[in-house]
C-alpha cells in the first residue's frame, strides 16, 4: 500500500512539476524572441518530456535499466494503442499533412533504430549520441520545411502539433489585453482564490517569474521522479514481477496519463485530431530525446531478452499500425479505436500473466497472436475499402 501511494504521489508530482516547466520554458522562449515553431520543437517539447526524462534518468542512476527502458517502450506503445484507441472511440481522428509527410515516418524510423541498436544486448553511450543526433536532424528538418512552406504561401501546420498535449506556449505578457480589469476577476465576483490565480499568472508571465516557475518545476520533477522509481521498484518486489514489466505497464500508463487526459478532453471538445500529432511527437521525443540523452550520459543500459524479442517489436508494430492511416489519409474511426484497445488489453494481460509466472501466459499469447493479427489486417483493409468507396461516391455525385 505504501509503495502504491508513493508511486501515485510521485506521478501526480511529475504532472504538476512538468506543467510548471512547460509554462516557465514557454514564457522564457517568448521573452527571448524565439519563433513559436522553435519554442514548440525545442524548449516546450523538452519541457513536456521532462517527467519521462526524470524517471528514466533516476532509474538509470539506480541501475534499474528494466524500469528505465520499460517506461520508454511501454509509454510509446500506450501512446498509440491506448491513447489513440480511447480518443477514436470518442470521435474520429483526421490525419494531418505533417503526420503523413514527416512525423509518422520519423516515429517508425526511430522505433526501427532503437530495435536494431538493442539487438546486441545493450543501448550503449555511442547509441545515445546517435539518437540525439537524429533528434537534432529531425528538429532542423521540421523548421526548414515549415519556413519553406511559409515562403511558398502554404498554410503551415500547428508548430506544436507533433508534441505533447500541453505544448502550446502561453502568450507573452506583452500580448495581454491593455485593460487588465477586463481580464482580472474581482474578489466579489469570483473570490480571493481567482484573484490570487490571476496575480500569479501576471507574475509568471514576466521573465523573472518564468525563471522561478521553471526552477521550481525542475526541482519538483527531480524529487517526484525519486518517489516514482522507488514506488515502482517496491511494487515489482511485492507483486513478484520484474521491474521491466512494472515499467512497461504501471509506469508507462502513469507517465502517459497527461496525454490520455488532455487528448480525451480535446476529443470531447471536437478537437480529436490533435491526439495523433501528440502521440507521434511524444513517441519521437521519448526515443530520441529521453532515451538518447540518458544513454549518452550513462553507462550502457542492458536490454533484456524479452525487450529484444517481444516488447521492442510490439513498439515497432504499434508505430507501423499508424502507417496505413498516414499514407492513405484515412480517418481513425471507432472500429479502429476498439481494435487498438483490444490489442493493448491483450498485450498488457500477457505481460501480467507472464510476469507473475502464470501457466496460462503461453497459450494466451498464442491465441492473442493468432486472433489479433488477422483481425488488425481485416480492420485496416476494411477501413481502406470504406474510404475509397466514400471518395468514389463523392466523385460520382459531383459529375453532371
Amino acid at each position: 500500500m505504501t509503495a502504491a501511494l508513493e508511486l501515485l504521489g510521485g506521478l501526480v508530482g511529475l504532472i504538476i512539476a512538468g506543467t510548471a516547466i512547460v509554462r516557465g520554458a514557454s514564457v522564457i522562449g517568448a521573452k527571448l524572441g524565439l519563433p513559436p515553431l522553435v519554442i514548440g520543437l525545442t524548449i516546450v517539447a523538452a519541457g513536456t518530456s521532462a517527467p519521462e526524462l526524470a524517471v528514466v534518468w533516476q532509474a538509470a542512476e539506480n541501475g534499474e535499466s528494466g524500469l528505465a527502458l520499460g517506461s520508454v517502450v511501454g509509454s510509446n506503445i500506450a501512446n498509440v494503442l491506448l491513447v489513440l484507441g480511447i480518443v477514436a472511440v470518442i470521435s474520429s481522428i483526421n490525419v494531418s499533412r505533417q503526420a503523413v509527410m514527416l512525423d509518422a515516418p520519423v516515429m517508425i524510423g526511430a522505433s526501427i533504430l532503437v530495435l536494431v541498436l538493442g539487438q546486441d544486448g545493450s543501448i550503449e553511450q555511442t547509441d545515445g549520441f546517435i539518437l540525439v543526433t537524429c533528434l537534432v536532424v529531425y528538429i532542423a528538418t521540421t523548421i526548414y520545411v515549415s519556413r519553406r512552406n511559409e515562403r511558398r504561401g502554404v498554410t503551415s501546420t500547428d508548430p506544436n502539433a507533433g508534441q505533447d498535449s500541453d505544448d502550446s506556449p502561453p502568450a507573452a505578457a506583452d500580448d495581454a489585453p491593455a485593460d487588465e480589469s477586463a481580464t482580472e476577476p474581482t474578489e466579489e465576483a469570483t473570490g480571493a482564490l481567482a484573484v490570487a490565480a490571476a496575480r500569479f499568472n501576471r507574475v509568471a508571465d514576466t521573465f523573472i517569474g518564468a525563471l522561478a516557475v521553471f526552477a521550481v518545476g525542475a526541482v519538483g520533477v527531480a524529487i517526484a521522479a525519486q518517489y516514482v522509481v522507488s514506488g515502482a521498484g517496491s511494487l515489482a518486489i511485492s507483486w513478484g514481477m520484474s521491474e521491466l514489466v512494472v515499467g512497461l505497464t504501471v509506469l508507462a500508463i502513469g507517465t502517459s496519463a497527461p496525454e490520455i487526459a488532455t487528448s480525451v478532453i480535446a476529443a470531447l471538445r471536437g478537437n480529436a485530431d490533435v491526439a495523433l500529432g501528440n502521440a507521434i511527437g511524444s513517441n519521437i521525443f521519448n526515443l530520441l530525446f529521453v532515451l538518447g540523452l540518458v544513454s549518452a550520459t550513462h553507462s550502457d543500459l542492458p536490454v533484456d531478452n524479452s525487450l529484444q524479442t517481444l516488447n521492442l517489436p510490439v513498439m515497432l508494430a504499434a508505430a507501423l499500425l499508424a502507417l496505413p492511416y498516414a499514407i492513405t489519409r484515412l480517418q481513425i474511426e471507432r472500429i479502429e479505436g476498439i481494435m487498438f484497445l483490444v490489442i493493448y488489453g491483450a498485450y498488457t494481460a500477457y505481460l501480467v500473466l507472464d510476469g507473475t509466472g502464470n501457466d496460462a501466459a503461453d497459450w494466451f499469447g498464442l491465441i492473442a497472436l493468432v486472433v489479433i493479427t488477422p483481425l488488425s489486417l481485416a480492420v485496416i483493409a476494411s477501413a481502406t475499402i470504406r474510404q475509397r468507396w466514400k471518395r468514389m461516391t463523392r466523385g460520382h455525385e459531383q459529375l453532371p
